[in-house]
């Protein structure tokens, strides 16, 4: 594996070494603008010449005019760095393959062409990245079979559409579905519609970290926690011990974000392990060591069809019974009572 190099030290070495091919590689794979240091021979080099590329987009300003003139190797320098686009010379901006190339890798290449214009062309090129629908022309960010194909592929392409297709029920669950950040783009009426807002929940439950006004209901944090368990850490309802252990019984795994104090209490903690024996990793050490609970989790785990051997020992390393003395008599006795239930020979 190649050393890294600070700047000054690649700048050196590169200088020193610029008549050596391997030198010269190295160097511009981590800094492609000192391709402007090598020797000619190695700026019509195509293996040197698209390390450097790949590294900076700079590089294209140092490589041999034969090389730009080839096309098929522009293709290449566009592949190895989409934003190569915009050194290349500008008969590169204006082909339509090599613009589509660049965009596929980075829908901001797009901006960098005169073909922004042509509505078929974007159409084409917004099918290759969603975010090429940034530079599309305003018609067409408000064409709603393009903007549906866009946020389906990248919800956070949202917030490129016209105003009202962000207030669109089918765009905007299109969107929240395949990205929870999309919902900070969504319509702000829409947002406030509590219809709404459960519908989009239940296909993405991490979107309620972009709904404020409805993190404390508790209808509509249930809903975003049977899709992710992970929602609650968005809500302000995590510390009440009431809504707590109707978290955890929805979704076990939402324990690791309820209140410090109710990692130590018990019955919040059995809720958990009962619903999913994994949700041990997050209770208090104290009931980490606590037989009722291991065991609940390791019963619920079972019954899923894990491993008995492997299961046991997983939720044995995550209690706080670590003493030597105490560990093989508690591993020996969890492996029993799993061995009882599915009835497998050690």
């Amino acid at each position: 594996m190649a050393q890294t190099l600070s700047r000054s030290d690649a700048k050196n070495k590169i200088n020193r070494g610029a008549f050596h091919r391997k030198v010269v590689l190295e160097v511009v794979t981590q800094y492609g603008d000192l391709l402007c240091y090598a020797q000619p021979k190695h700026q019509r080099d195509k293996e040197v010449v698209l390390a450097a590329v790949a590294s900076s987009s700079w590089a294209v300003k140092y490589v041999a005019e034969d090389l730009l003139q080839d096309d098929n190797f522009a293709l290449d320098m566009i592949r190895a760095n989409p934003m190569a686009l915009r050194m290349l010379p500008e008969r590169c901006r204006h082909d339509p393959d090599m613009v589509l190339a660049a965009v596929s890798g980075d829908g901001r290449c797009l901006s960098l062409s005169s073909l922004q214009q042509d509505e078929d062309f974007v159409r084409e090129a917004v099918c290759c990245s969603a975010e090429a629908l940034q530079f599309a022309p305003e018609p067409l960010k408000a064409d709603f079979d393009l903007v549906v194909s866009a946020v389906s592929a990248d919800g956070r392409a949202l917030r490129f559409a016209a105003p009202e297709l962000r207030s669109n029920r089918q765009v905007a669950l299109a969107a929240v579905e395949g990205c929870a950040g999309a919902m900070a783009h969504v319509g702000e009426e829409l947002r406030g519609n509590r219809h709404f807002v459960l519908e989009a929940l239940r296909l993405q439950g991490a979107a309620l970290e972009y709904l404020p006004d409805f993190q404390d209901d508790e209808e509509v944090v249930l809903e975003a926690l049977a899709s992710n368990s992970g929602a609650l850490r968005f809500s302000t309802l995590k510390s009440q011990r009431s809504f707590a252990l109707l978290a955890v019984e929805t979704a076990g795994m939402s324990l690791e974000h309820v209140s410090a104090e109710l990692l130590e209490d018990k019955q919040v903690v059995l809720a958990a392990v009962t619903s999913n024996g994994l949700a041990l990793q997050f209770a208090s050490q104290t009931l980490k060591g606590d037989e009722e609970v291991v065991w609940c989790a390791v019963n619920q785990e079972q019954s899923m069809g894990f491993p008995w051997i492997s299961l046991c020992l997983n939720f044995f390393w995550w209690t706080s019974l670590i003493d030597v003395e105490i560990r093989l008599p508690r591993v020996n006795f969890f492996c029993a009572r799993a061995r009882d239930i599915t009835g497998c020979a050690h």
